[in-house]
């Protein structure tokens, strides 16, 4: 493997774990937030109708929704509020992976398609491990009973599969997405950040 490919996974790997501890934060703080006792409730008041409905349909009883509920709790909204800084957090750190990369590639000059390549093997290196962190937040939360083990509630015995489901999901789903996501945040980056650098370097030696 060329150096400059070796000197991209390891700098993708080193902002990976930056963006990994990030996140890992992120979800323990989004975790305390669904398992407050005013969250608690809400679900419940969510997928009571629900809950209901499967009750007296295996029984063969009609049942007809009738839901009243009250507003959301703070709780609510500031997990939302998490989600949207998760999601930037994440958006910047791969933009910055790449540029990172471009940076310890001091040979690599106006070359755009090596420019791109690099940014793409960082954004890869670098959703390693976000991703095991990712995998690792999701079970967590499936097994503590957060949104994703709603249906358990709902269907007795599901909750032994929710577990597997979760891991499955983003092996199938969260994995490529997120590969085909970092690469392209990190080609963004990288071409930005070599784009901007070599444009002040031209400018700097350019004879007016």
């Amino acid at each position: 493997m060329e150096k400059k490919y070796r000197d991209a996974i390891r700098t993708g790997l080193m902002c990976g774990l930056a963006i990994a501890a990030i996140y890992f934060i992120f979800g323990l703080a989004s975790l305390w937030l669904n398992s407050t006792p005013a969250m608690t409730t809400y679900v419940n008041s969510l997928i009571q109708p629900y809950r209901s409905f499967y009750n007296n349909s295996t029984n063969g009883t009609p049942y007809v929704f009738s839901q009243n509920i009250g507003q959301p709790p703070m709780e609510y909204y500031l997990d939302m509020v998490l989600s949207v800084a998760l999601l930037a957090v994440l958006a910047i750190g791969f933009i910055a992976t790449g540029a990172q990369a471009i940076r310890a590639c001091k040979e690599l000059k106006n070359d755009l398609k090596n420019t791109a390549y690099i940014g793409a093997v960082s954004g890869i290196a670098a959703y390693a491990p976000v991703f095991i962190v990712m995998t690792f937040i999701t079970v967590l939360m499936t097994v503590l009973g957060s949104a994703l083990n709603v249906m358990a509630s709902i269907i007795p015995g599901l909750s032994a599969v929710i577990p597997v489901i979760a891991i499955c999901e983003a092996l199938c789903c969260c994995l490529p997405v997120g590969i085909i996501f970092t690469a392209i945040l990190s080609v963004i980056g990288a071409l930005g950040y070599a784009y901007y650098t070599y444009r002040i370097a031209d400018d700097k030696t350019r004879v007016v």
